[in-house]
């Protein structure tokens, strides 16, 4: 007995063997991969989450928080951005499910400022409401109200056209106020009761007056050398178009639930209805699901959303159908995050692949011959004062 146990051992290290020699592969050639793109792209922290078949594969930092010698993680906290719509857009579908409210629900039966307006929620999620951003976000400190912000914002959109796609920040931070409206609870509380805490999030909120929750990082601007980057204000409207602070370990589990249709989040025909493109963009073969945005490659659908604000990138790419997802957040202006996703998913198809090209180096020529100018420039200046002065 002992023999044929040994034996059948023998037989599954054999098999196994190869196969975790190539994972271990695959992993040491993702660190290389992105640690160099970190390096040459002067990207001061970067973290990057990998779900494969439904099940997390990969998660770490690179690089340093600040000047510290703190390595980045897969905890490190990072302002997402706009990867907050998708969580917004799935607030809305579990009031739909509830049947507190309808996707062909006129705007105006929540919000009075609508009357004059014909835009369905629908539109707002799939950015065919024809607003646009008119209104930039101020500090929660300086207490304007959601009313006056969109009170400015409606009296500068008069011109606006039902189905015409413009993407907009306006258009998720009116279903957060309709998210309240319905439910009776805050933005912020809603989300954290029915989304984060059922997808077991523990670690990621909103920065509000109340919290001061905030990102381990800081936002920067990489041309060439890393200069600091004014912070975004923290406005309490535009939360749910992009307040959330995660990181990616935290954003994996909320994927893995999505990805794996936890009925926890939402039933599985919802799921599938937020999948489906239903608006046309100005992006190409790119189309609008709600709040996702929808493209096939390869006979292969695609679902992703990027973020993008003062200082921070992220992108959160999936692929439903073999459930894989990639997750990268990062802070500093110039990340080429797609080409990231692309060398990731080479990597694990056992593909070949290039990095992507960078152009810190011609950034910091550029500034340092415009520095050398000025310098030449001042020393001329100075010497022409002192030739004035002597005569």
């Amino acid at each position: 007995m002992l023999k044929i146990i040994m034996t059948f051992i023998s037989i599954v290290l054999a098999f196994s063997g190869p196969c975790i020699a190539n994972e271990h592969s695959k992993i040491k050639k993702l660190e290389q991969a992105l640690d160099t793109i970190r390096d040459t792209h002067n990207i001061p922290a970067l973290s990057v989450a990998i779900i494969d078949k439904g099940e997390p594969i990969y998660s770490a930092g690179f690089g340093y928080l600040g000047s510290s010698s703190q390595p980045v993680t897969k905890h490190t906290l990072f302002r997402i951005a706009s990867i907050t719509k998708l969580l917004t857009a799935q607030a809305i579908m579990q009031l739909v499910e509830q049947n507190k409210m309808q996707l062909d629900d006129d705007v105006k039966k929540y919000i009075s400022l609508f009357s004059n307006k014909d835009i369905k929620i629908v539109d707002l999620l799939t950015h065919t409401s024809g607003l646009a951003d008119v209104i930039r976000p101020i500090s929660f400190e300086d207490k304007r109200s959601f009313n006056t912000y969109l009170k400015e914002s409606i009296s500068q959109n008069d011109s606006a056209h039902n189905k015409d796609f413009n993407y907009a920040d306006l258009n998720f931070n009116l279903l957060g106020r309709i998210v309240e409206i319905v439910s009776g609870s805050s933005y912020s509380e809603y989300i954290k009761r029915n989304i984060l805490n059922k997808a077991g999030l523990t670690n990621s909120d909103f920065n509000q007056a109340e919290s001061n929750f905030k990102p381990d990082v800081t936002p920067n601007y990489n041309y060439g050398f890393t200069f600091t980057a004014p912070t975004r204000p923290y406005d309490i409207s535009y939360l749910p178009s992009e307040g959330l602070i995660s990181s990616v370990d935290e954003l994996s589990k909320w994927l893995i639930s999505t990805l794996n249709q936890d009925v926890k989040l939402l039933q599985k025909s919802a799921f599938k209805e937020m999948l489906t493109p239903i608006r046309k963009t100005n992006w190409g073969k790119i189309e609008m699901g709600l709040g996702w945005q929808i493209y096939t490659k390869n006979d292969k659908l695609v679902a992703q959303h990027a973020g993008s604000i003062t200082g921070y990138k992220s992108l959160l790419i999936t692929y439903p159908e073999t459930k894989r997802a990639i997750i990268i957040l990062a802070n500093a202006k110039n990340v080429p995050r797609w080409q990231i996703a692309k060398v990731i998913n080479a990597i694990l198809d056992d593909k070949e692949y290039t990095l992507p090209s960078s152009e810190q180096g011609k950034y910091k020529t550029y500034i340092l011959l415009t520095c050398l100018i000025l310098l030449l420039g001042l020393a001329l200046l100075i010497r022409s004062i002192v030739k004035k002065k002597v005569s």
